[in-house]
């Protein structure tokens, strides 16, 4: 929310809206998005979930990201309103295609590429996790006097899981085994 005290007009509005999206494509591409909204003076809510899936570096393993949104209020008086706030990501991909690569050891003289792969690592993976709630109260005293509190909680994860050693053996006969 921009401002706590305005975030009802957001969401708050007469009109009900369902829309459903789907898209397909190359490399196995796949995605979907619902969003939903509705509202009235006692209850107001907004959401949306998406979901993508495409084939990426990884062998036998797609790319996929799932994300969603929900953000509502209810009025418990006509100046008191109980509201929250969640947005959710898993996302799990292989190694990227691009990487920026940083030229130069000073900030004024560096320089930043793109720079393309054409067979990124197999077995990369990057998996980002996220979680964010809020949870909050606002009442009106009087025109232009509002009191808002809001509580706030965050979870980020973000891990590259690289490929594992390999083991070398020298001196064994490993064709009994």
């Amino acid at each position: 929310f921009n401002s706590f005290s305005e975030y009802t007009a957001l969401i708050e509005q007469p009109r009900k809206q369902l829309d459903v999206t789907a898209e397909t494509g190359s490399r196995e591409r796949g995605f979907g998005n619902i969003t939903h909204r509705s509202g009235n003076e006692r209850f107001a809510h907004v959401a949306f979930f998406q979901a993508s899936r495409d084939e990426g570096a990884r062998i036998q393993r797609d790319d996929d990201n799932i994300q969603g949104f929900f953000q509502g209020k209810l009025a418990f008086t006509p100046r008191t309103d109980l509201f929250v706030s969640y947005t959710g990501v898993r996302s799990s991909e292989g190694a990227s295609e691009t990487a920026n690569r940083i030229f130069g050891d000073s900030i004024f003289s560096a320089v930043v590429l793109r720079q393309f792969t054409t067979k990124p690592d197999p077995t990369e993976t990057n998996r980002f996790h996220s979680n964010e709630l809020t949870l909050g109260m606002k009442h009106q005293w009087r025109v232009g006097s509002a009191f808002t509190a809001a509580a706030r909680y965050q979870t980020l994860e973000q891990t590259v899981e690289l490929p594992g050693s390999f083991i070398a053996c020298s001196g064994l006969d490993l064709s009994q085994v």
